[in-house]
């Protein structure tokens, strides 16, 4: 939908694809709400992305590389976020 390409977070059996808008020196983590996509945080990046690299992530069942709503996943714990 934007210029800005996927990128991929893996770890375990978990990966996460985001993209990255703007260019701060500081991060600033963004997750969408239900039925949203990591798109959502596009419209951010100029009113923030001097300051900011915004990671804007696409959850499990969101977003193009979503996981089949059929497939069952192992528990997802804060200790993996």
């Amino acid at each position: 939908m934007f210029d800005a390409e996927y990128s991929f977070l893996t770890d375990g059996d978990f990966t996460l694809p985001y993209k990255s808008y703007g260019s701060g020196d500081e991060l600033l983590l963004c997750f969408h709400g239900f039925g949203r996509i990591s798109d959502d945080f596009h419209r951010f990046e100029k009113a923030l992305g001097q300051r900011y690299t915004l990671i804007a992530f696409d959850f499990l069942y969101h977003g193009p590389h979503s996981v089949s709503v059929k497939k069952r996943l192992p528990a997802f714990t804060p200790a993996i976020l």
